[in-house]
């Protein structure tokens, strides 16, 4: 059973590896963003689906058959057999159980980030503009969770503001949060994989471009170029 699993783990990595490069090398620089959202959905699943399927390319060969002669004792004299103790764990139940530490530091990391987040979203004001539901804590930065979009502070009438509504409200519609949750749980079984972490953050990147191809078809780029570029330096100048 140990062996199975981490037989899988071990096929899975690889799959995730591959489709990592396919995308990278093939569609990262497309401009297809929704479709380059679904695609990386898509090779995510089929990484841990297709270790799952196993294929007979051969027909068995027949067993040989064990066949048990009848013992003879000669000279009345039976030779003691010496068995040499094999040791209490082996190596695949020393790696599995490394293995299982590490996934148990990951959920801790995860539930631990998920209740200062959930903290924050009680102790937060909810306001709620043209059907949108805002969450206001000055510490939070502009993000969303689910329906809500989280802000340090909304003024309705300053064009940054609405922006940074038009953009986050994307995130909300195109249902973002649940992409990330899967990811989370990829991350959870695959901690010790790097490219899970590469998959993440292409995941998060598309999420962002879709955002902010949508904000640019109502507004100018230069506008929305200028507010990225003050966020940016903004969060810069807080670190």
């Amino acid at each position: 059973m140990i062996n199975d699993i981490l037989i899988y783990l071990w096929e899975v990595s690889v799959c995730l590896a591959l489709s990592t490069v396919f995308f990278k090398v093939f569609f990262e620089k497309l401009s297809f963003f929704y479709w380059n959202r679904i695609l990386l959905l898509g090779l995510l699943v089929l990484a841990a689906l297709i270790p799952l399927l196993s294929f007979e390319m051969w027909p068995s060969e027949a067993g040989l058959t064990e066949i048990f002669l009848p013992e003879f004792l000669v000279g009345g004299q039976i030779e003691q057999e010496f068995t040499v103790s094999s040791p209490d764990f082996s190596w695949f139940e020393i790696l599995f159980f490394a293995y299982a530490i590490g996934v148990f530091i990951t959920i801790i990391r995860v539930i631990w980030g998920l209740r200062n987040l959930l903290i924050r979203i009680k102790t937060s004001t909810l306001k709620v503009f043209e059907g949108h539901q805002l969450l206001i804590h000055p510490s939070f930065e502009p993000a969303s969770f689910f329906n809500y979009i989280m802000l340090s502070s909304f003024d309705s009438t300053d064009l940054d503001n609405q922006l940074i509504l038009l953009h986050e409200s994307v995130h909300c519609r195109q249902k973002h949060t649940w992409d990330l949750i899967l990811v989370q749980l990829l991350k959870i079984l695959l901690w010790f994989n790097p490219f899970i972490f590469i998959y993440e953050r292409l995941v998060k990147e598309v999420h962002e471009f879709e955002a902010d191809h949508f904000v640019t078809r109502f507004h100018s780029e230069l506008t929305y170029s200028k507010l990225l570029l003050r966020l940016v330096t903004k969060n810069n100048t807080n670190d």
